[in-house]
């Protein structure tokens, strides 16, 4: 996502980290998987993600929240935290499993 947020130089992983270590309430960790238009980490103690998105790539309230009505035991709730200039979602987990 850094690469395409080259119109927003503030937009940094370390300035991601830090908003997102706030949000979370501690430590966080980047995901192991990445997007293109977006970049994710999740709290240490697994309980929270939070995703930084491209403006090119919002994540759609309408589309979880149908997600959600499909696979209730799979999608987290969204958390939309707005758009500083990226688009900013939490999703509190409570999930486990591994990443793929």
């Amino acid at each position: 996502m850094f690469v395409i947020s080259g119109r927003y130089p503030n937009v940094t992983q370390d300035a991601c980290d830090k908003y997102a270590q706030g949000v979370a309430g501690g430590p966080i960790r980047p995901l192991e998987w990445q997007g293109y238009h977006s970049y994710t980490v999740e709290s240490l103690d697994g309980l929270n993600i939070v995703q930084f998105r491209s403006e090119d790539s919002p994540l759609r309230q309408e589309i979880v929240d149908l997600a959600q009505k499909i696979h209730p035991d799979l999608v987290p709730t969204m958390l939309y935290l707005g758009c500083r200039p990226v688009f900013l979602a939490m999703l509190p987990l409570g999930l486990s499993g591994a990443a793929f």
